[in-house]
């Protein structure tokens, strides 16, 4: 880069091609996310956290965690791997944790209207009720 401008102005182009990876489905998304998490979650907890930032934390957990939802929800190619992969999603401890800390409880309602949106409501309740389970 040889030039870099400063603006005031929220800009961001782009180009979208279907078939392109931003809109195809791929099946190893919880294979290489989950880990992810774990590494972030141990990089971040190697010291103790205050407890704001401790909040921040699982906020942005839920926002990575929404994220794979909504992946799954819109490119899976059928509603059983769908199914598949919010189970996979579901088994992982910290995925359960972000969705049952008590300050992320009322965050369920942005989930169910996306699964409206989506005509998927049946398995995001069905995922919710998985993460309930003990």
């Amino acid at each position: 880069c040889k030039k870099v401008a400063v603006t005031a102005e929220k800009r961001y182009d782009y180009v979208q091609r279907e078939g392109s990876a931003m809109h195809s489905f791929y099946e190893r998304v919880c294979d290489d996310e989950l880990p992810l998490m774990r590494l972030q979650y141990d990089f971040f907890h190697g010291a103790p956290l205050a407890p704001r930032e401790e909040q921040a934390f699982w906020d942005w957990q839920y926002g990575k965690v929404l994220a794979i939802v909504r992946y799954l929800v819109t490119y899976a190619p059928t509603a059983r791997v769908c199914r598949e992969q919010l189970a996979e999603l579901c088994d992982d401890p910290l995925v359960r944790q972000s969705f049952l800390r008590p300050a992320e409880l009322g965050r369920r309602k942005e989930l169910y209207a996306f699964a409206v949106r989506k005509k998927r409501y049946g398995l995001l309740r069905a995922m919710v009720r998985g993460l309930e389970k003990t």
